[in-house]
């Protein structure tokens, strides 16, 4: 299987979707105000899957003959596309383990239905940001790369590819960490959302205390992530919420809430 396309931005960078989709079931509170159950995505997307996967089969082998059909060729090739392997290599391939925020403790993704599950979730989620035009350009992407369309998904050539999900190569340097994604091609997701809402759903008072010095017109800010009174992160910026950001990036790995 060769190294996958580019997995398509979410509308908008859609803080709070993108949020909940990389919160793991462990932490996340089921309904979202600003997006209802996360979960439901994977019930549209594992539909959106099936039917892209059925489609590309029957339009791009036309002299399948009604009785190949009927001796159920085309269900072969769904089956060949759609193996759990097929999916724990998607998985792998995108680094999806390592963006997940779990509960401590918590060691997500043992099951392979899991793996399944959520890839089905990021697949409905893509679908409802981006419309099945781009949501099947990218599935028949990886199911059949060697399937020649006429053109390539607007996604992968437009300037929002600065800020898409960007599949590694198999040769590839280790996962960015949290603090370098941003000079990676991959969106960085929203540490400071990340380490708030985690905070809050462990029950931790957790605070940012800043101060600038400098001249008015050119400060440089100091701000401390504190959480239950201790300073957990440090980060200097040239703004306040650079500095923040820092700082919470910081208390993410001093937590021991993910990679450093």
């Amino acid at each position: 299987m060769s190294a996958g396309p580019t997995l398509p931005p979410l509308l908008n960078d859609n803080e709070d979707l993108t949020l909940a989709l990389f919160t793991h079931d462990s932490v996340l509170r089921q309904h979202n105000p600003e997006i209802g159950d996360v979960r439901r995505f994977q019930i549209i997307g594992r539909q959106v899957m099936e039917f892209i996967v059925t489609d590309h089969y029957f339009t791009s082998r036309p002299t399948l003959t009604h009785d190949a059909l009927q001796r159920e060729q085309l269900q072969g090739e769904k089956n060949r596309a759609l193996d759990m392997d097929s999916y724990k290599y998607w998985f792998e391939q995108y680094r999806l383990r390592n963006k997940f925020v779990a509960t401590p403790g918590i060691t997500p993704f043992q099951d392979d239905e899991e793996i399944r599950d959520y890839f089905h979730r990021i697949i409905g989620a893509t679908y409802y940001c981006n419309g099945i035009e781009v949501t099947k350009a990218w599935i028949i992407a990886l199911i059949d790369p060697n399937y020649q369309s006429l053109e390539p998904p607007s996604y992968a050539t437009s300037p929002a590819q600065s800020t898409a999900f960007l599949p590694p190569q198999p040769s590839s340097p280790p996962p960015p960490t949290p603090s370098s994604a941003s000079t990676s091609g991959l969106l960085p997701l929203p540490m400071l959302s990340l380490v708030n809402q985690l905070a809050a759903q462990l029950r931790m008072d957790i605070r940012y205390d800043g101060e600038s010095t400098g001249p008015p017109h050119q400060p440089t800010w100091t701000v401390k992530c504190m959480i239950q009174n201790i300073e957990r992160g440090q980060g200097i910026g040239r703004s306040q919420k650079a500095a923040k950001e820092e700082a919470a990036r910081q208390a993410w790995v001093n937590m021991g809430w993910g990679p450093g």
